[in-house]
């Protein structure tokens, strides 16, 4: 009976740990962070994909804004889509980032840039 009584205590208290102010504002802060890094790494690859692709000041514009463009056009019926399945959120998660490595391998194994 005590044994089940500390398993309880020891899960409440983790549960009080992750609705703290610290906690919530560390992980939102980390992931803000996380999720501009790799936003900005882009960036820092570009003038190698540039090299590799031999491409023109246009087609590196048309880059940047198509992903600009399309972030725009998917965050926010995203966020509204993720509001709904709020209860199922690891598979949104799992989702967002298979999507994520997706486009990444795409990038990754591309041949050649048509433009």
């Amino acid at each position: 009976m005590a044994e089940t009584q500390t398993g309880q205590a020891i899960a409440e208290e983790r549960r009080g740990l992750r609705s703290t102010a610290p906690f919530i504002l560390s992980g939102l802060s980390g992931g803000h962070g996380v999720f501009h890094w790799f936003s900005q790494s882009f960036f820092v690859m570009l003038p190698e994909v540039v090299a590799t692709f031999g491409l023109s000041g246009l087609q590196v514009g048309a880059i940047a804004t198509t992903r600009e463009v399309v972030s725009g056009i998917i965050a926010l019926p995203g966020g509204v889509v993720t509001d709904m399945v709020r209860r199922q959120w690891g598979l949104v998660l799992a989702a967002c980032m298979a999507l994520f490595g997706l486009g990444w391998l795409v990038m990754g194994i591309a041949p050649l840039y048509p433009l």
